[in-house]
């Protein structure tokens, strides 16, 4: 959670899914392009896991997703960066030590 706490002090709204697994990555841009997929996009996604992504080019599925994606935010808690420094050192310390595994994952 790291990574979200950096980000979220940066001021991005990071959004904790409590639904069903959802593991798909999604990115709408401008309502007329959208990607769905699995890859996280970095190198080991692309090059060592082979996960891909798929790039649509269409205004009325972009829309859908986005919808979606609202529909979900329902779902979601908005993380908070205070709430993570507030947790226990031991529960930080754990999830500072299993970031380092990450790049094995």
């Amino acid at each position: 959670m790291t990574s979200a706490a950096d980000m979220a002090r940066a001021g991005v709204q990071v959004l904790l899914y409590r639904g069903a697994c959802f593991h798909a990555k999604t990115i709408c841009v401008d309502s007329t392009v959208c990607s769905i997929g699995s890859a996280n996009i970095d190198i080991r996604s692309f090059a060592i896991n082979y996960e891909t992504n798929l790039a649509i080019c269409d205004t009325s599925v972009t829309r859908k997703l986005e919808a979606r994606f609202h529909a979900d935010r329902e779902h979601s808690v908005v993380f908070s960066s205070a709430e993570y420094e507030a947790r226990t050192a031991t529960s930080r310390l754990v999830d500072s030590t299993l970031r380092l595994f990450s790049p094995l994952l």
